[in-house]
């Protein structure tokens, strides 16, 4: 592995544990065995050093990609958000790239933001709800009002984000890894939660 790759792999785990205003050069540099002036020949500081690890990140394939592998949001919007919730629920794994990186990231990032919050938000983050946003409203009522459709959209995806809390999940069921044994009906769940507006949404 290249000095850049291994910068990169040590930003990562450093970002992630700490966030960008907590993370020091000093420990990447450490767990990637380099010294400060290859950070900077290469990233030229934290601030680009933060950009790129954010940049991978979001190029990992996300719970949307992988829906889109099957279904199109178009022609069957409801099997594409089936898949989605599902594929989004079984990435709470501990071992999964996307919640070990991407998520704990972003719920940092929305704790404690870093200067480029807002431009991660419009990037990576809005294009991915509208998607979403744009299948619920395929799907529920057209008597839903377009408030209720935000709602719903930001409903779906906290209670997704809730699912990768796994040590407070386990503690309130007393089950260890509950939501990887119960993947299937927790997305279900979800799912069927959002169909139930396609038969009572009403204009307001």
């Amino acid at each position: 592995m290249g000095t850049k790759e291994r910068i990169i792999e040590a930003a990562l785990e450093e970002f992630t544990e700490h966030g960008y205003h907590g993370a020091k050069i000093r420990n990447i540099c450490s767990k990637a065995k380099i010294n400060i002036a290859a950070v900077n020949y290469h990233f030229s500081g934290k601030e680009a050093l933060y950009r790129h690890v954010i940049e991978y990140v979001f190029q990992l394939a996300d719970p949307i990609d992988e829906a889109l592998k099957i279904s199109s949001p178009e022609l069957e919007p409801e099997k594409f958000l089936k898949t989605m919730i599902q594929y989004f629920v079984k990435n709470t794994s501990a071992e999964s790239p996307l919640h070990r990186y991407r998520f704990r990231m972003m719920i940092r990032e929305m704790i404690n933001p870093s200067p480029f919050f807002f431009e991660i938000l419009e990037k990576q983050i809005k294009p991915r709800f509208m998607k979403i946003r744009q299948t619920i409203r395929k799907i529920v009522s057209e008597g839903c009002s377009e408030k209720e459709i935000d709602s719903i959209g930001i409903l779906t995806i906290a209670q997704c984000i809730f699912l990768f809390n796994r040590p407070v999940i386990d503690t309130l069921t007393g089950e260890s890894n509950f939501t990887q044994k119960n993947s299937e009906m927790i997305a279900g769940k979800i799912f069927n939660n959002i169909k139930a507006d396609k038969k009572s949404g009403r204009k307001k």
